[in-house]
């Protein structure tokens, strides 16, 4: 990771400074990492942690993690980090896109309303390999609202989810986890676009990350009863697609391997989908 160090005016300069001053000063550092901007610094005498300044910016292509030093709800001195969200440079059909604020998204992709797409794929942080709804980065700011109850879509796929425009659907690079169950293996429009619901938004860790993650349900329906038995077997080297039944999800999700509390937060979104349908 690459660090941008703060102005040095330390913690005790910050601490002879106005809140709305010190917000300023934070926001504006912010900014010239391209990460979003707070709303407010906190007050520590009403039980929050009031940020001072920025010491750090850690950053990588997808997130950042600030380190600010802050005032604690007791009074004393000290660090918080908080990961980010940061900008990134789109790519579409092959081309250099533009600079966008970036956000996560969960797809719960359904199959002929009997089956629920999963993956599996080596995650570094534990050193395992995981079961997880597919999840990637999209475009903060995307207007999500106009997507619920999306009954009919005239779109059909053959080829690579990727290719797709992403006003018509918005999955960024979360179309890299789905591409494969959209191989060009197959011949003809085997799957067809019946539904994108927006069903809300899931906080990461809130003891580190200000992220929300957009949760939404996409529902296709196969042509051809063979589509099952073709996307249960594709494997790539970087994650193996799979599908489970989703009739009992709500029982038989922890055989299945789903640990992570985004996927479990996202089952029962899909959950109370399913209810209202």
């Amino acid at each position: 990771m690459k660090g941008a160090e703060s102005e040095p005016f330390g913690d005790d300069g910050a601490l002879g400074l106005t809140r709305s001053a010190r917000l300023e000063i934070i926001n504006a550092e912010l900014a010239g990492c391209s990460l979003p901007l707070r709303k407010q610094t906190g007050k520590h005498n009403k039980g929050e942690y009031e940020l001072l300044r920025i010491r750090n910016i850690h950053l990588n292509r997808y997130y950042a993690v600030v380190e600010y030093a802050v005032i604690c709800p007791d009074g004393q001195l000290g660090t918080y980090y908080v990961q980010v969200n940061r900008r990134f440079v789109t790519h579409r059909n092959g081309k250099e896109g533009k600079e966008v604020n970036i956000t996560g998204a969960v797809c719960l992709m359904t199959i002929d309303d009997e089956w629920l797409v999963l993956i599996r794929q080596h995650r570094p942080t534990v050193s395992e390999w995981t079961t997880e709804i597919p999840r990637g980065f999209v475009p903060a700011g995307i207007p999500f609202g106009r997507f619920p109850r999306i009954r009919q879509m005239p779109t059909s796929i053959a080829a690579d989810l990727t290719a797709l425009a992403m006003q018509d659907i918005p999955f960024g690079i979360l179309g890299s986890e789905l591409a494969p169950l959209i191989s060009t293996r197959f011949k003809g429009d085997l799957l067809t676009l019946t539904r994108l619901a927006y069903l809300g938004t899931v906080l990461e860790n809130t003891g580190i990350s200000e992220n929300r993650t957009a949760v939404m349900r996409l529902s296709a329906s196969s042509r051809d009863p063979d589509v099952v038995r073709a996307l249960k077997s594709i494997r790539t080297p970087a994650s193996r697609p799979f599908l489970v039944p989703l009739k009992g999800i709500d029982e038989a999700w922890a055989s299945y391997g789903l640990e992570s509390a985004y996927c479990l937060a996202t089952i029962l979104m899909l959950l109370r989908d399913l209810r209202q349908e």
